[in-house]
């Protein structure tokens, strides 16, 4: 961690006693740079490693489009798996079949979420979610505020929210698939840093999916995006 950002961080510390939740909510808001700076990210673009048990490692490659499109390419030793998401339909490729479209509803709710750049919780009220605080928590040893969020779509997210910086820790989520039923997948968060572009991001994720892990080695924010990247195509 670099001197300036720590020192950004402990501009943030604050007491832990009477919080609500829209006080904690602010208080991460600031510590990820404030809202206005994190309206201004209008696409995101990431290169990293996804490291499996018992599997070889994969690159990827991911675009965000705010409110618009993501795309995501994963590489391996057995080719490349392609999901691209852009309005109200997707499409995918595993590098095996051939490209699939898809439209209902249960991705569609599990997409849009990856198009909000800014994160949910910025203006969570003025999005239609409703969020809840219930209490805290310990996680990795370190005291969290529990944070509940609903959205409008009726998907919950539990965010754990560092006492002191106010960083996301973990993240549980309700994810909504193509059968009726909900997954649960717990993430958690470290290696915060600032990108080159003065963004704070959270560069290692580690999902209970299996032990997997995400890292990330290059971040690039309001990149411009070839708009013909989220048609159905293989490279």
């Amino acid at each position: 961690m670099t001197v300036v950002f720590a020192l950004f961080l402990s501009l943030h510390v604050f007491s832990t006693e009477g919080r609500n939740v829209e006080e904690v909510i602010h208080n991460y808001v600031l510590a990820m740079g404030g809202k206005e700076r994190l309206h201004s990210i209008h696409s995101i673009y990431t290169e990293g490693m996804i490291i499996q048990k018992n599997k070889a490692n994969s690159s990827f490659k991911a675009y965000a489009l705010k409110d618009k499109a993501f795309h995501t390419e994963v590489i391996s030793g057995t080719g490349i798996a392609v999901i691209s998401f852009s309005g109200k339909s997707g499409w995918k490729y595993d590098g095996i079949d051939s490209l699939h479209s898809f439209t209902s509803a249960g991705y569609l709710l599990k997409d849009q979420a990856e198009l909000d750049c800014s994160g949910p919780l910025v203006d969570y009220i003025t999005k239609g979610h409703h969020a809840t605080l219930l209490g805290t928590e310990l996680v990795a040893g370190k005291d969290c505020y529990r944070v509940k969020l609903t959205r409008k779509t009726g998907q919950w997210i539990e965010y754990f929210i560092d006492i002191h910086n106010f960083l996301i820790m973990r993240e549980r989520a309700s994810i909504e698939t193509s059968s009726p039923n909900h997954q649960v997948v717990t993430r958690d968060f470290s290696n915060y840093r600032l990108t080159k572009d003065g963004y704070v991001f959270a560069y290692t994720i580690k999902t209970d999916a299996a032990g997997t892990m995400i890292m990330y080695n290059r971040v690039e924010l309001n990149k411009p995006v070839y708009p013909g990247l989220y048609k159905p195509s293989v490279q």
